[in-house]
């Protein structure tokens, strides 16, 4: 029995970065990922894939619940996912554990950082939509219906995005006394730098390590790993679970690349030598830092910040 079940559901265009993260999930064979989505793609090694339409899956998604849920567009998908492990229940019962995760991103060891003790310990693991892992118990997968906290229904029935995968899920299992594990092991990057840094925890308080000034990802044999320059001028190696990148369109050339190493920069993904030691002129290289650019980038989160907010007031009244 395989520790892990991650669930997607996917409609639209798969990403040009899809096969890496396929690839990188290859590697986590103690996890299988069922996709659930449109597009024409076979199933192999741990991704296991269900053909559907976007139609099909809300009136799937109805019959799990005795009232009329919205589901207008697959983006509201999002606020479904802590209640994945109660509707995909039949798919993954044979797993101890459950999770749902983003495909805007590329997977490292995923499991290296939940050792059985944290394992054995926590309900729920992870508190950010891109990968939440849950305790596969029925109690467990039913406590998205607690009434502590944000209401379900309220959620299901309303056109707006809740935020229900994140914080508002880890303030109710808090206000239900369950515990959590919660930690920053991955690499989120932030899409309001030009470059690649780490998005800072809305509650702050991290370490100066948590971002250097000259930094660089890279993937290499199924982990994935950041080389930054500290404040001694010395190159220091981290490993995160995976890398996310939300809101960016990175391009890929297969052809350049091995299937065993390469960057992830702002530009695309970029062939690495595997073993090869990362320099600060690849570091400025890959991912430098573009003033002019970065002013590019601060306009246009202010101008997504205002347009964010006019969708929830209109969608209020």
């Amino acid at each position: 029995m395989k520790k892990l079940a991650l669930i997607v559901v996917y409609f639209g265009k798969l990403p040009e970065w899809f096969h890496l993260f396929q690839l990188s999930l290859k590697y986590n064979s103690d996890i299988d990922l069922f996709l659930f989505t449109d597009n024409d793609i076979e199933s192999c090694d741990n991704l296991i894939v269900h053909k559907t339409t976007f139609a099909e899956m809300k009136e799937y998604i109805q019959s799990k619940f005795d009232f009329p849920i919205r589901l207008d567009n697959p983006y509201k998908l999002c606020d479904y996912k802590p209640a994945y492990g109660y509707i995909f229940g039949e798919h993954i019962k044979d797993y101890e554990f459950w999770g749902h995760c983003d495909i805007d991103m590329i997977l490292g060891d995923v499991l290296k950082k939940l050792t059985d003790d944290i394992l054995n310990s926590h309900d729920k693991f992870y508190k950010h939509g891109h990968l939440g892992v849950y305790r596969n118990t029925e109690e467990n997968n039913l406590r998205f219906t607690s009434d502590k906290g944000l209401n379900y229904k309220n959620v299901f029935t309303s056109r707006s995005i809740k935020v229900f995968d994140e914080y508002e899920m880890q303030k109710k299992f808090e206000l239900m006394g369950v515990k959590t594990y919660v930690s920053d092991d991955f690499a989120d990057i932030t899409a309001w730098h030009e470059n690649f840094r780490r998005a800072v925890p809305d509650e702050g308080g991290v370490e100066s390590n948590f971002n250097y000034e000259r930094q660089v990802f890279f993937w290499e044999n199924g982990k994935v790993f950041r080389a930054g320059i500290n404040t001694a001028n010395e190159i220091i190696y981290d490993e995160f679970i995976y890398i996310h990148f939300q809101k960016r369109k990175l391009p890929v050339n297969f052809e350049d690349l091995t299937p065993s190493a390469y960057y992830i920069t702002k530009k695309g993904f970029y062939k690495k030598e595997e073993g090869q030691t990362v320099t600060p002129e690849l570091i400025e290289l890959y991912n430098g830092l573009d003033k002019k650019a970065e002013k590019k980038t601060r306009r246009a989160r202010k101008v997504f910040v205002f347009k964010r907010r006019l969708k929830k007031y209109l969608l209020r009244k």
